[in-house]
């Protein structure tokens, strides 16, 4: 039963993950097999939750490897489109890419774009459209909330999030947007950006160190 649900897993060889499973059980003392017997599909979506995170670690190590040695590079593939059609949409923020931007906005996203409304060297902002639009695609496939344009030429990515995701998921993004910027070049810029300025991830940065910078940008 376990196997059957774990089989589902198609980055998985099936001989391996069978071979994982048998492994995990024959570690396992009467207590365990027995509670096991009882909820075999509980136990399976724990072998797939470590499995998962053994997965994660090992598409990085590898990104982290091919990037080094040039098996992955950036190259300039992803144009914006002509018209855009979000579900929900706002046309009251000056400086925006489209005529509508995408309305789905949570209130830290909504104070970013009102102070880049008043930055003047702002060409443009877009509140890019979750997997639809942009993305940074390495060890995780990472769409960045907006997209700024500066009057020099510089294209930011900025992540807003809440006090509350100060995770792993976060310094993950926080990685590969660093590994983005690194590889595409100097015109290229990316931030997560955060309210505060207490207890921020490494890389992070505060709503006013961040509007601090673009205005220099």
């Amino acid at each position: 039963m376990m196997f059957s649900q774990l089989n589902k897993l198609n980055m998985v060889d099936a001989a391996e993950l069978k071979a994982y499973i048998n492994r995990i059980v024959d570690d396992m003392d009467k207590a365990q097999l027995a509670a096991m017997e009882k909820a075999p599909l509980g136990y399976a979506a724990k072998i797939r939750d470590k499995i998962e995170t053994l997965l994660e670690a090992h598409y990085r190590e590898t990104f982290e490897k091919w990037l080094e040695t040039e098996r992955i590079v950036c190259t300039p593939s992803f144009r914006l489109p002509l018209a855009i059609h979000p579900t929900t949409h706002t046309d009251i923020y000056a400086r925006s890419l489209y005529t509508a931007e995408d309305g789905d906005m949570n209130k830290l996203e909504e104070e970013l774009i009102v102070e880049l409304t008043a930055l003047q060297n702002v060409r443009w902002w877009h509140r890019n459209i979750a997997r639809q639009g942009f993305a940074i695609n390495g060890f995780i496939k990472h769409y960045p909330d907006i997209l700024i344009m500066t009057q020099s030429g510089k294209l930011i990515c900025a992540e807003t999030k809440g006090e509350h995701l100060k995770n792993d998921d976060s310094r993950e993004k926080i990685a590969l947007g660093q590994a983005w910027r690194t590889a595409a070049g100097k015109d290229f810029r990316y931030y997560m950006v955060f309210e505060n300025e207490e207890n921020l991830l490494p890389g992070a940065m505060s709503m006013s160190q961040f509007i601090d910078t673009v205005k220099a940008l």
